[in-house]
């Protein structure tokens, strides 16, 4: 799937969590490490670190998902960090 999307012209990355790597594909299946992780870790917490474990072939996020749906006048939001 990740080269179907690279031989089309777009850019690549991964939105997934450690629970879902695990079911998917597992744990240490490493394949698209070297593309940027979207990681949802609904934490409150503005940074790349808290609650963060390896997983994968990642040492980091590159961006971090802090909340689901947050509501700011009347408008529904994802609040995220990079």
């Amino acid at each position: 799937m990740a080269n179907a999307v690279l031989n089309a012209g777009y850019p690549l990355g991964i939105y997934t969590n450690t629970q879902h790597w695990k079911s998917i594909v597992g744990i240490d299946w490493a394949g698209v490490s070297s593309y940027p992780l979207w990681w949802p870790k609904y934490n409150d917490v503005q940074d790349l670190t808290t609650g963060w474990v390896n997983f994968g072939g990642w040492k980091a996020p590159t961006i971090h998902q802090l909340t689901g749906t947050s509501n700011q006048c009347g408008i529904g939001f994802d609040k995220n960090f990079k």
